[in-house]
């Protein structure tokens, strides 16, 4: 693990301080209008993804590339990165994502295994959205929820009409669910009935 670690940073400094003084890797860049750093470390530029996405996403991702971009140590050091990048814009392309900075779109194609992986992965998020509708913008089950609230208000009215041995009408029912002043300076609760 920390030789990969090391590896990482090392391509991220040729990445940072190298790059840009090669002439292919300067041909390369402005080929996919990718920034280089020049040197500087601060900015998002500086970020390994960066280049990453924008070589997966124009389908220029080959290993000389990688190599001229991130120096020798690019094969160990960017294989679970690559993965990653790979993943993102696979997944983004399923759903229609561009880079507006991107001279054109044209991923390779996945591999059997990142098909597999994809798949799992929109499986995944399908059932996850199932779950969590409201959260991801999935359908709503309007006539289910509708239901489930005329249940909740008949039991909540059948507690108060039948704890008082069926004696109040239901619209004193409802008025008695919006709650009452308990002399506390706070409304009583709706369930809670004050008034005997």
């Amino acid at each position: 693990m920390a030789r990969s670690r090391a590896s990482a940073f090392k391509a991220q400094q040729y990445w940072v301080y190298e790059a840009h003084k090669q002439e292919e890797a300067c041909d390369l860049a402005r080929q996919l209008n990718l920034g280089l750093p020049n040197g500087s470390p601060g900015g998002n530029e500086c970020d390994i993804m960066y280049p990453l996405h924008r070589l997966v996403i124009t389908g220029k991702d080959s290993l000389p590339n990688l190599h001229l971009l991130f120096g020798p140590a690019a094969s160990d050091a960017l294989a679970e990165p690559h993965a990653r990048a790979r993943q993102a814009v696979l997944l983004n392309a399923r759903a229609g994502l561009v880079d507006d900075e991107a001279p054109y779109i044209r991923p390779r194609k996945a591999s059997r295994a990142e098909q597999d992986a994809l798949g799992r992965q929109l499986q995944f998020g399908q059932e996850y959205r199932g779950l969590l509708p409201h959260c991801f913008g999935g359908t709503r089950d309007v006539a289910s929820e509708k239901k489930q609230k005329q249940k909740k208000r008949r039991d909540v009215e059948d507690v108060v009409v039948g704890g008082g041995g069926g004696r109040h009408s239901k619209t004193s029912s409802s008025k008695r669910l919006r709650g009452h002043d308990t002399g506390s300076g706070y409304p009583s609760p709706e369930w809670m009935d004050t008034s005997e």
